[in-house]
């Protein structure tokens, strides 16, 4: 059996996106809040900003400039706007928070937010709360805590309308995420200067059909994987493998993997072998890598190609999520 080491890096890229379905309901930011003796709010921090700097140690700038001033500086600086030319994610998530600014509804000072339970946050602060800032109820009903809004500086503004964005169009079809974990994730990787880029979509966009292969499937509980693979230099002792979905995930930021001329297999040899694999199973190409990324790292995959008894393709991808350390077999079609 032939084995091909990975070096992985990470890229920006989302190839296609499917029909969407109609409204999502549901979700909400909330914050953390530390109260004074007659229970006014001393301090007010949206939860994925408190996770960011405690949890993944991405710290942020808490600037005095309006809020919605301060969401156009982000989307600017990450290279957003840019993607968004050929990105559906990011695009949509444009239109989300045009949508979200124009339908905000704040409660009045004696009423408050009842808690919803898609957040699974690992940490809380000791002597404070985390509290619901923002319940969407649908798309025509966003509330607001007014209180806690009043009590945010402009970047925690900011912050909490990112949020309701991002998690808004992760809930919406094809990501479909139940939980706002990577939302809340995604938002501090923002807030802390992470960037977003779409060049090596343009790159893909200007490929001719030869010199790509797509991969697909889904998993026995319906998660879904696709990738392309391409060769990026005249030699073809390079591939790359563009990765849109893993194992039900849409990737947030470029995700790749990159095989160089190793052990007599040259990227070219990969491609054609996922398509007509020549390696009877049991003998054929197994390749091992690990993700890195600035935002998202350390899903270990494998990926093993081979032909059947009856000499049709036999591809399966195997992995570990770095997410929630949950493992998957998927196998693949490839085009």
């Amino acid at each position: 059996m032939k084995i091909i080491f990975l070096v992985a890096t990470v890229l920006f890229f989302e190839f296609s996106i499917h029909a969407r379905s109609g409204g999502v309901d549901g979700g909400g930011g909330r914050a953390i809040i530390c109260r004074n003796a007659d229970n006014t709010i001393r301090s007010a921090e949206v939860l994925d900003l408190y996770e960011g700097r405690v949890q993944y140690l991405l710290n942020y700038k808490d600037v005095n400039s309006k809020w919605t001033e301060q969401i156009d500086h982000i989307l600017l600086n990450s290279g957003w706007n840019e993607a968004s030319k050929t990105n559906l994610f990011t695009k949509n998530t444009l239109q989300w928070i045009s949508h979200i600014k124009s339908n905000m509804r704040f409660l009045p000072q004696d009423a408050s937010l009842t808690s919803i339970n898609d957040s699974h946050e690992a940490i809380a602060p000791v002597g404070c709360t985390i509290e619901q800032a923002v319940n969407y109820i649908n798309d025509s009903l966003i509330l607001f805590d007014g209180n806690i809004w009043n009590s945010f500086s402009e970047t925690q503004k900011a912050a909490l309308i990112m949020h309701e964005a991002i998690y808004r169009e992760l809930r919406e079809y094809p990501h479909q995420e139940k939980d706002s974990i990577r939302a809340r994730h995604f938002n501090a990787y923002l807030f802390s200067g992470g960037l977003v880029d779409s060049t090596v979509i343009d790159l893909l966009v200007l490929l001719p059909p030869e010199k790509l292969v797509l991969c697909s499937g889904y998993d026995d509980n319906g998660k879904y994987t696709q990738f392309q693979v391409t060769s990026l230099n005249k030699d073809n002792q390079t591939s790359k493998f563009f990765f849109q979905y893993l194992n039900g995930r849409t990737m947030l930021t470029r995700t790749t993997l990159e095989i160089n001329y190793v052990s007599g297999a040259i990227a070219v040899e990969i491609a054609r072998e996922l398509i007509n694999p020549s390696h009877p199973l049991g003998n054929g190409i197994y390749l091992v890598g690990q993700t890195k990324s600035a935002f998202e790292s350390g899903d270990r995959i494998s990926l093993s190609i081979s032909q059947n008894a009856d000499k049709t393709p036999r591809v399966t991808l195997h992995g570990r999520s770095a997410l929630d350390n949950s493992t998957f077999d998927t196998a693949l079609t490839c085009k």
